[in-house]
């Protein structure tokens, strides 16, 4: 058996205070092409004059600067004359006036692509019921959307119960679901309804066919429409992903998704087939944020500036109504930058909730974005409804979900050959295993709950618990994994989802959960630390009951030419009631001090170092 996850490092680079005497020329980097294979991200104020980047030996990639209406500056990505020393480089160009921070465009090498052959290991345990007719292999194989009680189920006693789409129905609201991943196979049959894709719009950081030098897709300097109707996606991991969400019901093809009807879909592709960056990745989350918070607004409403942002998919009248937008990221990695902690942050503030996979080392540690506190981190479980062995745990699991041995949409027979006719294949499922697939069920989940009307309403962090107060704590008698303290599993979080349970309570049905109050357990505002230097250090911790301390989150203070919110760190979604500590370290790390206090929403959420 094959698992799956897409993983990369990230190192952040602190400042160095050495310097580089001899400024190069931008036309002598040019003429001698004497620049590095790494890139950088630059972050300056609006209206920066990129020339000055010449005087630091800086050469940079796109004419135009990557702006976003959310953010007070703008990004610029750069290659270093490698006579220079990268710490110096650094150095110099965060001396350039106007430079807001600097960080190395971290590289994100995807993983072979593994997927599983032998379905004789399919087990449906025994719950064969539910209207599965119209998809064939759903049925066959199906069995995450019967163990959580979507569909109908057969109880212990083998007597017959109704799923949720059987008890609640389905909501009448559409939902806006999205996904950053490797691409979309929009040929596939299971993302068009009623003959019109169900992809409302999708974007790319890439080239859009694999170039045959390198064998991969060929990053650009911004994001570009991809066209509706076409597959981009040579890896099939996106394409799977997406089924797995939002796979259309009933057309007789493949697979049903949790949220299979009146669910529009958008796509970031931010990795190719064998690599990415975190400006694919990270710049994804924040023109996600950009869009949806333009599309949010009545139509009327929206500026010039703002409509020529909206992709020309996008039906002109089309709003979003629901509050919160949940994107499905598959990938992590052991570390953070100022750039990705910053475009986290800034989905987190536009209501955009990261749904995360934990991660397929089967370990107990802190990587990111997972351990990002607001984000709902996912752990995966499989068909006899315990931990799948490669299933990373640690404090901050949220939820486990079906990740062994999952079928759902893929790209025939492409799988990345770019000896096959690029953007041919319209059908296929596959069935791969990993957190990768755990975690776009959730996704789709909180978009099936959308289409209720007081799903509309809910923030991310009452999305969170309630998907944690309806879980099934299950494999109780499987020391240590089956442990519960306080409700908590540190591999299973809170348990697997119910999407039965969570339906029940989104419509308020007699004897269901209480939908959990704004502020009631985790904080909807965000903890505020302004530190005294820019490109500052700050983590956070969980003090536990024993004392000890259990990292968090890691984050950084920007630069902007003394502008005293610049040097502003935000975590969110901290828990009512719990102790945290802050450790401020100053960019030399020579200087550390601590924060002490417990989360209740007042005065105790900001704080000056």
């Amino acid at each position: 058996m094959k698992y799956i996850l897409f993983c990369f490092t990230i190192f952040v680079f602190a400042s160095c205070k050495s310097s580089y005497n001899n400024a190069s020329n931008l036309d002598y980097i040019k003429n001698n092409k004497i620049l590095s294979n790494e890139t950088y991200i630059v972050k300056t104020m609006k209206g920066f004059d990129s020339s000055k980047f010449a005087s630091v030996g800086a050469f940079c990639d796109g004419n135009e600067p990557k702006t976003n209406l959310l953010i007070d500056g703008q990004y610029y990505t750069v290659r270093r004359d490698t006579n220079i020393e990268e710490k110096d480089f650094i150095k110099r160009l965060e001396d350039v006036h106007g430079v807001c921070y600097v960080c190395l465009n971290e590289k994100i090498k995807a993983p072979n692509y593994k997927v599983i052959n032998d379905t004789s290991i399919i087990h449906t345990l025994g719950l064969d019921a539910g209207n599965l007719n119209e998809d064939p292999d759903a049925r066959n194989y199906d069995y995450a959307l019967r163990i959580t009680q979507a569909r109908d189920f057969y109880d212990e006693d083998e007597n017959k119960k109704n799923g949720a789409y059987t008890e609640v129905g389905y909501g009448k609201n559409k939902a806006v679901i999205a996904i950053i991943d490797t691409g979309l196979n929009m040929k596939h049959p299971d993302f068009t309804r009623n003959g019109s894709s169900i992809c409302l719009y999708a974007k790319s950081i890439f080239e859009d066919h694999i170039d045959s030098s390198t064998k991969d897709y060929k990053e650009v300097s911004d994001f570009r429409d991809v066209p509706i109707g076409s597959n981009e996606d040579g890896g099939g991991h996106g394409t799977h992903c997406s089924g797995t969400m939002c796979a259309v019901e009933g057309n007789k093809e493949g697979i049903a998704g949790v949220a299979y009807k009146n669910t529009f879909l958008i796509s970031y592709k931010g990795l190719g087939l064998h690599r990415g960056t975190s400006k694919g990745i990270y710049g994804a989350l924040a023109d996600l944020a950009e869009i949806v918070s333009i599309l949010k607004k009545e139509p009327s409403d929206r500026s010039q500036e703002e409509k020529n942002k909206i992709p020309n998919s996008v039906p002109n009248n089309f709003r979003i109504t629901q509050k919160t937008v949940p994107v499905n990221m598959s990938l992590g990695g052991p570390a953070t930058s100022t750039y990705a902690a910053e475009m986290m942050n800034l989905a987190l503030s536009n209501d955009i909730l990261p749904v995360v996979a934990m991660g397929n080392d089967g370990r107990l540690m802190a990587d990111y974005p997972r351990s990002i506190y607001g984000c709902l981190p996912v752990g995966a479980t499989d068909y006899n409804d315990r931990r799948s062995p490669f299933s990373e745990g640690g404090e901050c699991i949220s939820v486990s979900a079906p990740g062994s041995c999952i079928i759902s949409t893929y790209n025939g027979d492409w799988e990345g050959d770019i000896n096959v006719a690029h953007g041919t294949d319209e059908k296929g499922t596959q069935f791969m295993s990993g957190t990768s697939m755990a975690t776009p069920f959730v996704t789709g989940m909180i978009g099936y709950l959308l289409s209720f009307d007081e799903g509309q309403r809910l923030n991310p962090q009452q999305f969170k618990k309630l998907l944690e107060d309806t879980a099934d704590k299950v494999d109780f008698g499987n020391a240590p994994f089956g442990k519960y303290e306080n409700g908590h599993s540190l591999y299973y979080g809170y348990g697997r989802v119910n999407v039965l349970k969570a339906a029940k309570a989104i419509e308020k049905k007699e004897g269901a959960v209480k939908i959990p109050e704004v502020n009631a357990f985790y904080l909807s505002i965000p903890l505020v630390i302004t530190t005294p230097k820019e490109e500052a250090a700050v983590r956070i911790y969980e003090v536990l009951k024993d004392g000890t301390l259990f990292p968090l989150g890691l984050s950084f203070s920007s630069s902007n030419t003394g502008s005293p919110t610049s040097r502003q760190v935000r975590f969110y979604g901290l828990k009512k009631a719990c102790k945290y500590r802050v450790i401020y370290q100053d960019p030399d790390y020579a200087i550390e001090e601590k924060y002490e206090f417990v989360a209740n929403g007042g005065a105790e959420m900001t704080h000056s170092f």
